[in-house]
């Protein structure tokens, strides 16, 4: 099944499967308690009801926001490959767009090793376009975040794209 191998990968995500584990949990316990005849009537039973209730609806939240998150996070992975696809095949203002639809994602989520690699991509665009200013704002960018990161290997691609820049 297709859809189900789609579906399955998003539940290696923890937020997922921590959301997909407390959703069974609470089905399983209105189950339980559904099925105690003199529960329900009572006012305890009510407040349990209530409970397992709230419950099952904070677990399908969770689900649903890891569920988001993940594809959310996919989205820039695909543009950003996009993105260098056309960066490979010299279509440059395709490229450039590709990439800046990842970055504005990156940045929503705060991802900043993919903010960090989308900058330098940015940059290499900017310097084959002969764009050096932007370029150099670009690679700056991405030293930025990268010292922030601790990369060092970063730090010295970011260098490296400076030191093209500044030519």
């Amino acid at each position: 099944m297709p859809g189900f191998a789609d579906a399955a990968l998003y539940l290696e995500d923890p937020l997922v499967m921590s959301g997909f584990g407390l959703l069974l949990f609470f089905a399983a316990l209105w189950i339980m308690v559904k099925r105690i005849p003199e529960i329900p009537r009572k006012i305890a039973g009510i407040a349990v009801l209530r409970l397992v209730t709230f419950g099952f609806v904070l677990a399908l939240a969770v689900f649903a926001f890891g569920f988001g998150l993940r594809f959310t996070n996919e989205m820039a992975s695909d543009y950003a490959s996009q993105g260098y696809r056309y960066h490979l095949r010299g279509e440059l203002d395709r490229a450039e767009e590709m990439y800046n639809k990842a970055l504005a994602i990156q940045k929503t989520l705060g991802r900043k090793a993919g903010m960090a690699v989308t900058y330098g991509n940015l940059g290499h665009v900017y310097l084959i376009r002969g764009d050096l200013d932007r370029a150099e704002a670009m690679y700056s960018k991405m030293l930025a975040v990268e010292e922030t990161l601790g990369r060092k290997r970063g730090m010295a691609s970011a260098y490296n794209g400076l030191g093209y820049a500044y030519r």
